[in-house]
């Protein structure tokens, strides 16, 4: 599992071919919600999706979701470093999202966000 640390999602998104979501996952309520989602859509549009997964600590049991739980090929896991600071994972992850978002304004398929 790579880390976003000083990297941010910006530089992540672009240096990637084909994005159709980034899902940011904390619980596994968050985890198992997301496969069925990603299911659905997949099914519903007949492809395969290809994305990233962003994870984080809960904030309060300090619990990280397993990045073995999605052995996906179409997908690529990262977390946040430890001593980043809140302020610094929204930046990195609103930057992130805004910067393919304007990207993806005239191409058509559908982008998904996960939350």
């Amino acid at each position: 599992m790579d880390y976003i640390g000083n990297i941010g999602t910006e530089k992540i998104i672009r240096n990637l071919p084909k994005l159709d979501f980034v899902a940011y996952i904390i619980t596994p309520w968050h985890a198992h919600s997301f496969v069925a989602a990603l299911k659905y859509i997949e099914e519903k549009e007949g492809r395969t999706l290809n994305g990233i997964i962003i994870l984080k600590e809960h904030s309060v049991s300090n619990q990280l979701i397993d990045d073995k739980f999605f052995a996906m090929k179409n997908v690529k896991v990262y977390k946040f470093k430890d001593d980043e600071s809140l302020f610094d994972r929204i930046k990195s992850e609103i930057s992130g999202v805004l910067y393919y978002l304007t990207l993806k304004q005239n191409n058509n398929p559908a982008f998904y966000i996960f939350r």
